[in-house]
């Protein structure tokens, strides 16, 4: 029944609004404070966001993390995607092919910062010394946000392309084979059929992207100090 229901969804609404909501409330009200942490937090109104939108590095914060944002959607939402597909696939080695990809996603960020750091670094990395490719990847003010986003996107590939596999075993072949029959090509199939079959999926993946790309600190500081 509908109230058996609500009851069994009750202890996790308590701890989404124990745990989520209400930490999101506190942030809240201490953003209008003057507030050390330790002592007793004053109102301070709407100084500490005029002081935030008058701090030009806040502008290039928000200006990197967009380029971010908008990189790993592109890279993530359909190149992993694309990498799902593949893996769908019957073919040989498959397998090893799925544990090599979401390996990366094992990794601790601050991990993978190192990684990618001995490789980009500009005066140490081992692609200074291939000629055109010696560029500032990291530390400059161009490339860093580009190069950040790749990162992000090798160490998140396979972790993606785990949800979209998920969510393309759940469509039945029989709807496959039918629009098949039909004679539909490859593409074709993948509007009509797998995309809309998909759509929450997409939408959790979308979501998961967004808030990832909002949570790469240990990444950009072990990168870029």
């Amino acid at each position: 029944t509908k109230k058996n229901k609500l009851l069994l969804l009750l202890p996790t609404c308590l701890v989404y609004v124990v745990y989520i909501i209400l930490p999101i409330l506190v942030s809240l009200y201490y953003s209008f404070t003057k507030y050390s942490g330790i002592s007793k937090p004053r109102l301070y109104g709407l100084k500490n966001y005029i002081r935030l939108l008058d701090d030009p590095y806040f502008w290039i914060a928000l200006k990197n993390t967009a380029i971010i944002l908008g990189i790993s959607i592109l890279l993530l939402g359909i190149g992993a995607f694309f990498v799902a597909m593949l893996l769908n696939q019957p073919m040989r080695g498959v397998n090893v092919c799925k544990a090599l990809i979401f390996a990366p996603a094992i990794i601790a960020s601050i991990i993978a910062g190192v990684i990618w750091g001995y490789l980009l670094d500009p005066v140490t990395g081992l692609v200074i010394g291939l000629d055109k490719l010696a560029l500032e990847w990291i530390g400059g003010k161009t490339l860093s946000p580009y190069s950040i986003a790749f990162v992000y996107f090798w160490q998140q590939a396979g972790y993606i392309a785990a949800i979209y596999l998920a969510g393309l075993k759940t469509i039945p072949n029989e709807m496959m084979e039918a629009a098949a029959v039909d004679g539909t090509n490859f593409w074709q199939r993948l509007l009509h059929v797998t995309i809309p079959a998909l759509r929450d999926t997409f939408v959790s993946v979308g979501i998961l992207i967004i808030t990832g790309s909002m949570k790469i600190f240990e990444t950009v500081q072990q990168l870029t100090g």
